[in-house]
C-alpha cells in the first residue's frame, strides 16, 4: 500500500503496483548509466595526465630523443584507456601505463583498479538477462463480443497499434491490421467469445533476473609439519611446523588475530600475534604460523597438545598439532 499526501491536507491510500519488467528494465538503465559516469571519471583522469604532460613533447622540451619517444609512448597508451578491454574499472595493475620516473600506479588512479573498485568482477554486468517475447501492452477492458468474422466491435481501442497481436486468457486470437475507435479488424479469426478483458501484446524485449554471485567467502585453518598436512610432530624429528590460514572467496588483504596455546602449557615466542593474508589471482588466501618446539623458544619434551586459533568475524577457526615422542 501507499500513500499520497494531498495539498488540503487529506491522505489517500492507494494499492502499489509491482511492475517487474520495468524493475528489471530500470536495473539495466541504473548499470548502464553508472558505467556511463565512470568512462567519464576515466576519460577526466585520462585527460588531466595529459595536459600535464603535453610540455614533454614541445619543441621546446628539454629531453633527448629517447627520453621524449618515452613520453610519448606513455601518453599513447594513456590517451587509449578508455578503449581499453578492461574499461573503465577492471584494469589489472600491469594494465595501467607508468609515466616515466613512476614506479608505482598513482594513488588517484587506484579507483580504476579491478582490485580496488570491484575484485570479484560483479560489477561487470547488470545481472538481468534481455530476450524477445510477447509483451503486455495493455487491455481493451468490459468486452462482451463473440468473434466470429474479422472484425471486433469494443467500446475503447485506445493504446492499441496495428500489428499487436490479440488474447483472451493466454490464448491468442489474431494480429490487428485496422483500427477505428470503436472496432479492430484482424487478419484472420476464429469464432471466440471474450467475457472480459482483451489483452493485446507486441513482440519487444523480455527482462529476466540472473543468478548474480556472491563471495561465499569460507575460513579454515590446518596444520603442516615438514610441508606435509598432518597433525601430528615428532620430537627429535620435527623442530618446527607450521598452522596454516587458509580462507576462499578473499577479495582483499586482510589481517586476523591469532593464539597459539598447549597443553601441558608451553611458552612459545608467538603465542599471540596478528597474522596478515594476501588473496592470489583465484581470491584464495593462505598464510603461515611458523612455531618452534626445539631452541631458543622452548623445547618441548614430553607429548603435549598445541592448538592454532584465529578470529574471523566473531567466530574462531581452530586447528592443533599433536606432540609425540616417537
Amino acid at each position: 500500500m501507499g500513500k499520497v499526501f494531498k495539498v488540503d491536507g487529506t491522505e489517500e491510500w492507494f494499492e502499489e503496483v509491482y511492475d517487474e519488467q520495468e524493475q528489471l528494465k530500470n536495473a539495466v538503465y541504473s548499470f548502464e548509466r553508472n558505467i556511463s559516469v565512470w568512462y567519464d571519471d576515466l576519460r577526466g583522469y585520462r585527460n588531466a595526465q595529459l595536459a600535464a604532460s603535453d610540455w614533454t613533447q614541445g619543441e621546446d622540451s628539454p629531453f633527448a630523443s629517447d627520453k621524449k619517444a618515452l613520453w610519448q609512448s606513455y601518453r599513447t597508451k594513456m590517451r587509449d584507456l578508455p578503449n581499453h578491454a578492461k574499461a573503465p574499472i577492471w584494469f589489472e595493475t600491469s594494465d595501467w601505463p607508468l609515466a616515466p620516473g613512476e614506479s608505482s600506479i598513482p594513488d588517484a588512479a587506484v579507483r580504476f583498479l579491478k582490485s580496488n573498485a570491484d575484485p570479484i568482477g560483479i560489477g561487470t554486468t547488470s545481472w538481468v538477462g534481455i530476450t524477445t517475447g510477447m509483451v503486455k501492452k495493455g487491455s481493451i477492458t468490459d468486452c462482451v463480443v463473440r468473434i466470429g468474422t474479422d472484425t471486433v466491435g469494443v467500446a475503447d481501442t485506445s493504446g492499441v497499434e496495428v500489428g499487436d497481436t490479440l488474447k483472451t486468457e493466454g490464448v491468442t486470437i489474431s494480429i490487428v491490421t485496422g483500427i477505428t475507435t470503436t472496432s479492430v479488424s484482424l487478419a484472420s479469426s476464429s469464432t471466440v467469445e471474450v467475457v472480459g478483458d482483451l489483452d493485446y501484446f507486441r513482440e519487444g524485449n523480455v527482462y529476466f533476473k540472473q543468478t548474480r554471485p556472491c563471495a561465499q567467502i569460507t575460513f579454515d585453518a590446518n596444520s603442516k609439519v615438514g610441508g606435509i598436512s598432518t597433525d601430528i610432530a615428532v620430537i627429535g624429528t620435527h623442530n618446527t611446523f607450521d598452522f596454516e590460514v587458509n580462507i576462499t572467496d578473499m577479495a582483499n588483504t586482510d589481517s586476523y588475530e591469532y593464539e597459539i596455546s598447549s597443553s601441558p602449557e608451553h611458552s612459545f615466542i608467538n603465542n599471540k600475534g596478528v597474522v596478515s593474508v594476501v588473496p592470489d589471482s583465484n581470491f584464495v588466501g593462505t598464510a603461515l604460523v611458523p612455531v618452534s618446539i626445539s631452541g631458543a623458544a622452548g623445547t618441548v619434551t614430553s607429548p603435549t597438545n598445541i592448538e592454532f586459533s584465529y578470529t574471523a568475524y566473531g567466530k574462531q577457526y581452530k586447528t592443533f598439532v599433536g606432540v609425540v615422542t616417537t
